[in-house]
């Protein structure tokens, strides 16, 4: 199973805060798992930082949450449950004008293109993709789309996996996974961000950033990328 979450927009803006649109995408075949772990540590962590003031019960956004909240927090994830994050970053700066016309189209094609390059690695003809997006998500109007674009790329044209059977928005109030998704985009979205004001390896999120994830990511157009807190991309990893 798949959990979408998505920080910044797809813009024509020049200015350097709106360079970056960045999909987070959480791997994980026990998402029960994921929702306990991440439910006791959010819970361990503002127990032990009382001045924070945040109710555990409820849900908090990533941009709230301080680089030390976040680690503790991914670190717990990736030690107890079979999670694996993954991202993908969208250079605005250098998109063609063609998916800036068309928002979805861009979206699609990215995330087909991520999957092609991902899925072959981990999965086989047997398998049956689920993916859950976070109902927020202003990209994707029609999930119809996407799973259709989906099932066309990755089942029928390439014969990679079985099936998409399952494309839906979900709340993230009342889905956990797609909480860590949104803690996740936000980590990512913050460290593109601090690249852009020159901070790069002396952020605490880029550290973090390049410390924790070990999956495969991907910058769309590659050949743009000069994030320092960057690796494993899909393309060559």
């Amino acid at each position: 199973m798949i959990f979408v979450d998505e920080s910044g927009s797809i813009t024509r803006s020049i200015k350097p805060k709106y360079r970056y649109f960045v999909i987070s995408m959480i791997e994980t075949e026990e998402p029960y798992t994921v929702r306990r772990v991440f439910r006791k540590s959010k819970k361990n962590f503002i127990e032990k930082h009382p001045s924070l003031k945040m109710d555990y019960s409820r849900e908090i956004k990533g941009s709230c949450m301080s680089v030390q909240m976040k680690k503790f927090i991914i670190r717990q994830l990736l030690e107890k449950t079979d999670i694996k994050f993954h991202y993908i970053i969208i250079d605005n700066f250098h998109l063609n004008d063609r998916f800036h016309d068309n928002v979805e189209l861009c979206f699609n094609f990215i995330i087909g293109n991520f999957l092609k390059r991902f899925l072959p690695k981990e999965y086989n003809d047997k398998y049956n993709l689920k993916m859950t997006l976070d109902e927020r998500n202003c990209t994707v109007p029609s999930l119809n789309s996407l799973k259709d674009y989906l099932k066309i790329e990755v089942c029928l044209k390439n014969n990679i996996i079985g099936d998409v059977s399952q494309c839906s928005y979900a709340d993230s109030k009342e889905k956990d996974v797609l909480q860590v998704a949104d803690i996740f985009a936000n980590l990512v979205h913050r460290s593109c961000l601090a690249e852009s004001k020159g901070l790069g390896s002396s952020d605490g999120n880029c550290r973090l950033l390049k410390d924790i994830n070990n999956n495969d990511n991907m910058y769309f157009p590659y050949r743009h990328n000069g994030l320092s807190f960057f690796k494993n991309d899909v393309y060559t990893y």
